[in-house]
Order: C-alpha cells, then sequence, then structure tokens
C-alpha cells in the first residue's frame, strides 16, 4: 500500500516537474533529457535484477510497445506545455476506461453493462473538458483545446502501452520491458532533438537549477522510481487496491497546482472531474470488486450438514473448514 501511495505520488510529479522544465528547454529538449537520463539508470538495475539478462530478440519483439512508451513521452511534453496541470491529470484518468474498450477489441472480453455505463460517463468528462477548453477564459483551469488533444492522444497511446505491455509480461520480467522502452526512446530522441538545435530553439531561456532539477526529476522520479514502486506495489496486493488508489491523484494535483502554477477551479472542471471518477467505479471499481466476490465464494469449501464427529479433533494431516472474513 505505501509502495503504491509512493507511486501515485511521483505519478502526479510529472506535470508540476514538466511545467517548471520547460521554463528553459523545449519540450522534445525536455523530454530527450528525461529518457537519456532514466535509461542510464534502468539499464544497469535491469541488468542485475532480469534473470538471464537482457536479449536482442526479446527487445525487437517488444519493439510496438517501447514505440508507444516513446510516443506518449513526447505527446505529454507538448500537451502540458499547452494545458493545465489539472486538465492533464483528469484526461489521464481516462486510461482504465479506453483500456476496457481496447480489452474488448482487441481480446475480445465481455463488456457489461457497468463497463458500458462507466466509460460512457468518463468520455463525458473528457469532452467537458475538452468542450470547455474552447472558451476564451478558462485558459487556466482547463486549459487550450491544442494541448488538451496532444493529452488525450497520449492517454491513448499509454493505453496502448499498459495493454502491449500486460500481454508480453507472462513473458518478460517488468523490469526487463521498462527498459526495452526507455532504450528505444532514447535511441530515437536524437532525431526529434536535432531540428530544435538547429533552429536554436532547444533552450528557450537562461537554463536555470530549478530546470535542470525538474528534468532530472522527471528521469529519477517518474521514469524510475515510479514505475519500480509500482511493480513493487502490485506485486503485494491487487489491481483493484491499485486502481483505486489513482483516486487519489486528481486531489494531490490540485493540491499544488493551484498554489504552485496559479492554476483555478471551475465548474467545468468540478463536473468533468466527477463523471470520471464515478465512471472509473462503474468500470473499472465495481466489476473488480464483483470478481473478487465471486473468486472468494469460488474458494469457500461447500458446507455439510452438523454432526456429532464435527467436534472430535482432526485426524493427522486433515485440514479445517476456513470462516469467510
Amino acid at each position: 500500500m505505501l509502495a503504491l501511495l509512493l507511486s501515485v505520488m511521483l505519478s502526479t510529479s510529472a506535470a508540476l516537474l514538466a511545467k517548471y522544465a520547460l521554463t528553459s528547454f523545449s519540450p522534445f529538449t525536455m523530454t530527450a533529457l528525461r529518457i537519456w537520463i532514466a535509461a542510464l539508470v534502468m539499464l544497469p538495475i535491469a541488468i542485475v535484477n532480469v534473470p538471464g539478462g537482457l536479449h536482442w530478440r526479446s527487445f525487437r519483439s517488444a519493439l510496438p510497445m517501447s514505440l508507444c512508451y516513446g510516443l506518449n513521452s513526447v505527446c505529454f511534453a507538448i500537451g502540458v506545455s499547452l494545458t493545465t496541470a489539472i486538465a492533464t491529470q483528469l484526461i489521464y484518468m481516462l486510461v482504465p476506461v479506453l483500456a476496457l474498450i481496447g480489452t474488448r477489441l482487441f481480446f475480445r472480453e465481455a463488456l457489461t453493462s457497468f463497463k458500458v455505463i462507466g466509460t460512457t460517463l468518463g468520455i463525458s468528462g473528457v469532452v467537458i473538458v475538452l468542450l470547455g477548453s474552447l472558451e476564451g477564459g478558462l485558459g487556466h483551469s482547463l486549459g487550450t483545446p491544442l494541448g488538451n488533444a496532444f493529452i488525450l492522444i497520449a492517454a491513448f497511446v499509454w493505453t496502448a502501452f499498459t495493454l502491449l505491455a500486460q500481454r508480453q509480461s507472462k513473458a518478460y520480467h517488468p523490469l526487463e520491458l521498462v527498459c526495452y522502452a526507455l532504450t528505444t526512446c532514447a535511441l530515437i530522441m536524437p532525431l526529434l532533438v536535432l531540428p530544435d538545435i538547429l533552429r536554436h530553439q532547444a533552450i528557450h531561456a537562461s537554463v536555470t537549477w530549478l530546470a535542470l532539477l525538474s528534468a532530472v526529476g522527471l528521469a529519477l522520479l517518474v521514469s524510475v522510481a515510479r514505475d519500480i514502486t509500482l511493480q513493487w506495489g502490485i506485486q503485494g496486493t491487487s489491481a483493484f487496491v491499485a486502481s483505486a488508489m489513482g483516486f487519489i491523484s486528481p486531489f494531490l494535483t490540485v493540491a499544488y497546482a493551484i498554489p504552485l502554477l496559479g492554476e483555478q477551479l471551475s465548474v467545468n472542471l468540478f463536473i468533468s472531474g466527477a463523471l470520471i471518477i464515478v465512471g472509473l467505479f462503474f468500470a473499472v471499481l465495481l466489476p473488480a470488486q464483483q470478481q473478487r466476490r465471486a473468486r472468494r465464494s469460488m474458494e469457500l469449501p461447500p458446507t455439510s450438514a452438523p454432526s456429532p464427529t464435527l467436534s472430535a479433533p482432526p485426524e493427522s494431516g486433515a485440514t479445517l473448514p476456513t470462516q469467510p472474513d
């Protein structure tokens, strides 16, 4: 639980650190620094902890997943420079709902009525954010349409990354997948940064210590520490608990975005946030809780009629029937 809470806190700090880093660096330069530093740190960790080490064939098999990881980082960097941290966090909360749609389309998983209701509510909340950003007076609350569009693309790509990673996690170590993704992005980043360097747009102004430390923080706290704590937390709890912890993200974002970034709340933001949170409850948490109860009921032993022999001590090697919680 502590690991998952730390993972959520590190994840919500991405928008704040990116805002500070973008004061000196272009979106591509910031992303390149983040990926390069994270790859240099994650590579030795994966080599030491992955059984059997890293392999070129596995690297090629994970290439589609790695490209989705890189595209998400680029779209996030561009989008967060044009929109607010609060709107960014709300749109990213749509990822579990998008994952349900993806599992239905690609893995043929059934959609229950609860999942349909949750998906509809979640999409409605994001539509309110996108339409509300068209109003000129809500720039400090809902951001800009272009910025929200890039964040929405990033959410779609991150969903594709999680689905591909989930499918490949049966054959790969979690740290191995993260290492392949970061290595692929590190090799591609020079192609994206070079145009900014040639146009002298890689650095907007004089590089400040705050911007530099924010770029390093994105690499170490978000791209490295968040992924490690997330994998550690999931191993010790369940997917239900991990999904529930995500509800803390908007409140943490509001806590720092208003005093530190000067962002504002609005009625549209409240409505969209409420729709997305209720949608997540119906689409993710309620079905997960039902599945958990079904598994627990199947694990309980069948009840039998009482008999005088039940009071006798069990024989050697026998098992006492378990009682429900």
